[in-house]
């Protein structure tokens, strides 16, 4: 599989219409002349919902994705308030429009991924899901956040034997990318979240801190190669809520569409 595009698909959600037009491109040698349209929602992160993921939901079904990939820490509200933002969080993941689904991982920040079995969307805890689309086999596993536990590498060791078109493998942390096979592998892509692409960034440098031992260029986000496999690794659309300062600089919330050709 190789990387056809160069410009990551940005945006600020503050006006900017969301076309399409420039997202990352990644061949998988398929004859099929229309594209696999994937949206990324990564890391929203969020205590309160609010205008702001008002906007990044209308955003999403904007692009008319086929599939909505959501690698994790999607709510990360007090105790006192978690309830009454879950309500909020399932409404919210209800109201998501994909062709052929919607999927959701554990994420550091996510209390118990369980709770959103009953919102539409659906919940991959070291399973695998096989889809159809348009003609082509699609496989899609999702990780639990301990990626090193063995339920996850069976979950991946499955993975990298299955003969789909399209082989995905949807994580929150990217470092997942690293316990793969480096060869004979049949995984096509890694998608992952975590890093908030560092929250800050410096000029010439990047961000200084990333939470993840994959290298800093990695932990920025975009499209990578890692231990012999693809990885995307999105800057995600909140910020850490209580172990870091809730704030982003040079480092702009990111909403992806991936087109899988």
């Amino acid at each position: 599989m190789s990387f056809i595009g160069s410009t990551r698909f940005l945006d600020d959600l503050c006006g900017t219409a969301l076309d399409g037009n420039h997202a990352p491109q990644i061949d998988t040698g398929s004859n099929a002349t229309e594209p696999i349209r994937i949206v990324v929602l990564a890391d929203i992160q969020t205590d309160h919902f609010g205008d702001w993921e008002h906007r990044v939901l209308e955003e999403t079904n904007a692009l008319k994705p086929d599939l909505i990939l959501i690698p994790g820490d999607f709510l990360q509200a007090r105790y006192v308030d978690y309830e009454v933002e879950l309500v909020k969080a399932k409404r919210f993941l209800s109201k998501l429009k994909s062709e052929y689904g919607s999927f959701i991982v554990e994420g550091d920040a996510d209390r118990n991924i369980e709770h959103y079995k009953d919102s539409g969307v659906e919940v991959l805890f070291n399973q695998s899901r096989e889809l159809s689309i348009r003609g082509r086999s699609v496989l899609i596993s999702g990780l639990e956040v301990s990626y090193r536990d063995t339920a996850a590498q069976s979950t991946i060791q499955l993975a990298e034997k299955n003969l789909a078109d399209l082989n995905i493998v949807l994580a929150h942390r990217p470092a997942s990318v690293e316990i793969a096979e480096k060869r004979d592998s049949k995984i096509d892509l890694f998608v992952a979240g975590h890093t908030h692409g560092g929250q800050i960034s410096l000029p010439f440098i990047g961000p200084p801190v990333t939470l993840s031992p994959l290298p800093r260029q990695i932990g920025a986000g975009g499209l990578h190669k890692r231990s012999g496999r693809q990885i995307y690794v999105s800057r995600g659309l909140g910020v850490e809520r209580i172990n870091a300062p809730r704030m982003r600089l040079n480092c702009r919330p990111e909403l992806a569409l991936l087109l899988v050709k």
